[in-house]
């Protein structure tokens, strides 16, 4: 915005006066919002997979229009990324990854528009997760308290056991010494603890 203004004489015949203007750029404004829902059962169990919905929202009373709007997950150390979209007015398209970062480059939001991501991951072990995503765009945000969104899932573990057992020798005569041999195994997919073994002899 430039604002000019003059100072002049009253008389006609004298051609002293003087103008000066000052320009003066104003930040351009968008309200940008972020939620983020965990899509899951009732109980997720480690090796399996699941969704993050993430929704942004350029907020209809936003007085502009928000430009560069990027959508940003951090994912927890303890998942494997799977899968990472991002859907607009124009369509669906690929987040890009790199390492546990993701990033979403939605582009433009007009004001009251909607873009949304998906994210799947693999819970790799039975512990809770807490994954947080936020947005930014490259206007100024009058309220930045929404501008980043968590979610809490919690992951079972579910281990498959198994065990086998062999004596040695096969066919002993009376006297003889048999070795029982015992393997423990965890077909998966998460972590076993507090295994225990027993066995009865006859």
């Amino acid at each position: 915005v430039t604002n000019t203004a003059t100072i002049s004489q009253a008389d006609p015949n004298n051609s002293v006066g003087e103008s000066g203007s000052h320009e003066t750029e104003f930040a351009e404004i968008a309200d940008l919002s972020i939620q983020k829902i965990a899509e899951v059962a009732e109980t997720v169990y480690a090796g399996e997979s699941f969704n993050y919905h993430i929704i942004v929202t350029n907020h209809p009373d936003s007085p502009h229009t928000a430009t560069g709007v990027n959508i940003y997950d951090a994912l927890p150390r303890n998942v494997e990324l799977v899968s990472a979209v991002y859907t607009t007015s124009d369509g669906t398209f690929d987040c890009t990854s790199a390492g546990t970062a993701v990033n979403c480059d939605v582009g433009e939001l007009i004001p009251g528009a909607t873009a949304t991501a998906d994210i799947e991951v693999r819970a790799l072990r039975a512990e809770p997760l807490i994954n947080s995503a936020q947005v930014s765009a490259e206007q100024t945000d009058p309220d930045t308290t929404d501008n980043t969104a968590s979610a809490l899932t919690q992951i079972s573990g579910l281990a498959d056991l198994a065990i086998k057992k062999t004596a040695a020798p096969k066919e002993p005569y009376a006297g003889d010494i048999v070795t029982y041999t015992l393997t423990i195994t965890n077909q998966g997919p998460a972590l076993a603890t507090g295994v225990q073994v027993e066995d009865t002899l006859p």
